[in-house]
C-alpha cells in the first residue's frame, strides 16, 4: 500500500509538496535529527561571539521616518485553530479571535486589516496576499463583505488584496506505517503542511515572478493571528538597499520561548532548530539555551520574514540554469517537521503523524540572509502570537496589553519579562470559550507566572507575582462564591501565593516573589 500511496501523491492538490515532505519522511527522519553536541554546532549564548556578523538589534519602530518599497505581505491564515479547541468554522483560526476595545468589538484579522489601511502611507505601495484554507477564506471574505467601511478604505489608500491562494490538506499518517489514515473522523484524516509550503507554492504558482513583474520589491511572511507581526519600512528600505536576499525576524528568547524555534550557527551558515528535530535526550538542553545563568540573550524565531524578490529569482534562476528544477523544488522544501496527534477513533485515541514544515528553514538556506533581532523590550512591537488560550486571554482580555484604535496595535503594559502560564487537569484549559470564561478580564499587568491544575473559576481576579492554584478535589471551584478569598475594591486577589483546595477546604501560603 505504501508503494501505491507514494505514487500517487503528485495527483493530490499541491502534492509536490506533499510528496517532498513524503520523502524525506521515509529516508531522512532519523537522519534530520539534530545533535546540539554537535560541535560544527554554534549559538549565540557565548559571551565571545560576534552577533553582528549575523544579527543586526532593531530600533524602535517609530524611529525610522523614511519610507519603505513597494512591498506585498503574505498573511499566513490556513491553520486549524486547533491548539485553541476553535471548531467554528466563522472562528476557525486564531484570526478570528473577537475581543472588545473601548465600545467596539474587533476580530484579530479586522485589526490587522485596519493596520494596512491605516499605515499604507509608509510604503511606496502595500498589498496583502491571502494564503488561506477553504474555511478560513471565508471568514476572510466575510470580514471585509461585514465591515464595508474597511474595505473602502483600504481601497482608498491603495492596499491591494490579491485573490487567495488556498493552502491544501494532506493525509495524515498512520504511525509507524507511512500510510494514509483510514479512521476517525473524515475531517480529521487530513490537516494542512505548514507554512513552509507558502515559497514553494509561490513559486510553483508563478506568482514570485508575477509579483516582481508588478514591481514589487519585497515580500513578507506573517502570521495573521499576531496582530503586531507586521511589515516594518525600515527592514524593508534595509534590504533592497543593502542587497539582502532573506530577513527573519526574531527576538530575544525568554522562558516563555522554550518550546520554540531557535536560531543557531553552523560551519558559518544560520540554521533554524525547532524542538521536533532536537534528540529526545537532550530536549532539557533544548528548552534553556539562552536561559542559562550567564548567558548571552539567544535569538528566538518570530516567523515574520522578509524576502528580496529580485534576490531571490535571481537566485533560483541560477541555481536552475546549473542544477536544473529539481534543485530549485529542493530548495524551497523545508526541513521536515514530524508532529504527533491523536485522532479520536470510536472510545479510543489513536496516534498519528503530520508531515509539516517551517518556513524558517528554507530562508535561512538562501545565501545573504540577516537576523532583525528584537531586543527583549521592544518584543511586542512585533510579536504578538496567539497558540493557546491563555495567550488570547493574556494579550485581549486583560489588563497586561492594551489595543490602540489609532494605530490598530498592541501595547504592553507590563515591565519585564511577559508572564508565564501553565494550566492543566482540566479539558476546559485548552477551550478558548471555557478559558475566557474562567478568567473574565483579570488584572495581570504585574502577573509573573501563574500555574493551575484543576478546574477553577476566578472571574476579573487580579494577579501579581508569582501565583499557583491546585484543585485537588476534582470538581469546579468558583473563587467568586467563596467568602474568605482575598479582595481589593471586590475584586479577587491572589498575589505571590499557593491555593490548595481539597477535601478539607482551602488553604494559602505566601510565595516569595
Amino acid at each position: 500500500m505504501r508503494s501505491s500511496f507514494q505514487s500517487s501523491l503528485h495527483t493530490l492538490p499541491q502534492g509536490e509538496y506533499y510528496a517532498a515532505l513524503y520523502q524525506k519522511y521515509l529516508f531522512e527522519t532519523k537522519a534530520s535529527l539534530i545533535d546540539l553536541k554537535d560541535p560544527s554546532l554554534h549559538f549565540f549564548t557565548s559571551a565571545d561571539f560576534d552577533r553582528k556578523t549575523y544579527l543586526r538589534d532593531l530600533p524602535p519602530r517609530d524611529e525610522f521616518k523614511g519610507k519603505g518599497p513597494k512591498l506585498v505581505t503574505v498573511e499566513m491564515n490556513a491553520g486549524l485553530g486547533s491548539s485553541l479547541g476553535v471548531t467554528e468554522a466563522n472562528a476557525s483560526k486564531a484570526s478570528g479571535v473577537r475581543f472588545v476595545a473601548g465600545s467596539k468589538e474587533n476580530s484579530i484579522l479586522q485589526a490587522k486589516l485596519a493596520w494596512y489601511a491605516k499605515h499604507a502611507d509608509r510604503f511606496t505601495s502595500l498589498a496583502i496576499q491571502p494564503w488561506n484554507n477553504h474555511q478560513t477564506s471565508l471568514s476572510w471574505d466575510a470580514v471585509l463583505t461585514q465591515n464595508s467601511d474597511l474595505a473602502k478604505q483600504l481601497e482608498k489608500n491603495g492596499v491591494k488584496i490579491f485573490d487567495h491562494v488556498l493552502q491544501a490538506m494532506f493525509p495524515r499518517l498512520k504511525k509507524d506505517e507511512a500510510v494514509p489514515v483510514d479512521f476517525g473522523a473524515e475531517e480529521k484524516q487530513k490537516a494542512p503542511g505548514g507554512h513552509g509550503q507558502v515559497l514553494f507554492q509561490l513559486y510553483l504558482d508563478g506568482l514570485l515572478e508575477r509579483f516582481l513583474d508588478d514591481g514589487y520589491e519585497v515580500l513578507v511572511m506573517a502570521n495573521t493571528d499576531g496582530l503586531n507581526s507586521t511589515p516594518d519600512p525600515f527592514i524593508a528600505d534595509y534590504m533592497v538597499k543593502e542587497n539582502i536576499l532573506g530577513g527573519m525576524v526574531t527576538t530575544d528568547r525568554t522562558p516563555l520561548d522554550a518550546k520554540g524555534g531557535i536560531v543557531a550557527i553552523r560551519d558559518g551558515k544560520l540554521e533554524l532548530i525547532e524542538r521536533a528535530q532536537v534528540l529526545e535526550s537532550q530536549m532539557n538542553v533544548f528548552e534553556h539555551i539562552g536561559l542559562n545563568d550567564g548567558e548571552n540573550p539567544q535569538p528566538f524565531n518570530t516567523n515574520l520574514i522578509y524576502i528580496n524578490l529580485k534576490l531571490l529569482i535571481a537566485y533560483l534562476d541560477t541555481l536552475r540554469n546549473q542544477r536544473g528544477e529539481e534543485a530549485v523544488l529542493a530548495a524551497l522544501t523545508p526541513d521536515l517537521i514530524v508532529n504527533r496527534k491523536k485522532i479520536k477513533d470510536g472510545d479510543v485515541f489513536r496516534d498519528v503523524i503530520q508531515l509539516e514544515g517551517a518556513i524558517g528553514s528554507v530562508v535561512l538556506r538562501f545565501p545573504n540572509v540577516k537576523l532583525f533581532n528584537l531586543p527583549a523590550a521592544q518584543r511586542a512591537e512585533g510579536f504578538t502570537p496567539v497558540k493557546t488560550p491563555p495567550d488570547v486571554v493574556y494579550l485581549y482580555d486583560s489588563d497586561a496589553f492594551r489595543f490602540d484604535e489609532n494605530s490598530s496595535q498592541l501595547h504592553a503594559n507590563v515591565q519585564g519579562t511577559f508572564a508565564a502560564f501553565h494550566l492543566t487537569e482540566w479539558n476546559g484549559w485548552k477551550q478558548l470559550e471555557e478559558t475566557r470564561a474562567a478568567f473574565g478580564h483579570p488584572g495581570m499587568r504585574d502577573l509573573k507566572s501563574l500555574a493551575v491544575m484543576g478546574e477553577v473559576v476566578f472571574p476579573d481576579a487580579i494577579f501579581r507575582g508569582v501565583v499557583e492554584i491546585i484543585n485537588h478535589t476534582g470538581q469546579r471551584f468558583d473563587f467568586s462564591q467563596f467568602p474568605r478569598a482575598d479582595r481589593e475594591s471586590g475584586r479577587l486577589v491572589f498575589d505571590n501565593v499557593r491555593v490548595i483546595i481539597d477535601a478539607s477546604g482551602v488553604k494559602y501560603e505566601s510565595l516569595q516573589p
